[in-house]
């Protein structure tokens, strides 16, 4: 954004996208969704007519892994095996100080 105040006066819904990347972008997650590839389709479907803040934590419930998520720390720690594996020189520590717990 190039302004601090104003912000919702450049918001261009008609031109929002969605992108699924098949692996890990960026050092610092904000929030992770675990989803299996068979429902891929139906989460994108899902995401994309999330048109309120209640359809979101719908599929926040479904599909999102919170700080509270029982297995939070496991999943969180396979980024960090699946960046050694694929890319050993560039790997590291994710940060979880950004991580929100939508």
């Amino acid at each position: 954004m190039a302004f601090l105040f104003g912000e919702s006066l450049s918001y261009k819904p008609e031109k929002d996208s969605l992108t699924v990347y098949p692996e890990i972008a960026g050092s610092y997650p904000n929030f992770i969704f675990d989803i299996n590839s068979d429902e891929l389709e139906l989460f994108e479907k899902t995401l994309l007519t999330a048109s309120s803040e209640e359809k979101f934590d719908e599929v926040v419930l479904k599909w999102g892994v919170r700080r509270t998520h029982p297995q939070f720390w496991q999943i969180f720690h396979d980024f960090t095996q699946w960046q050694r594996e694929q890319n050993p020189i560039d790997a590291g520590v994710f940060d979880a100080n950004r991580y929100e717990n939508l």
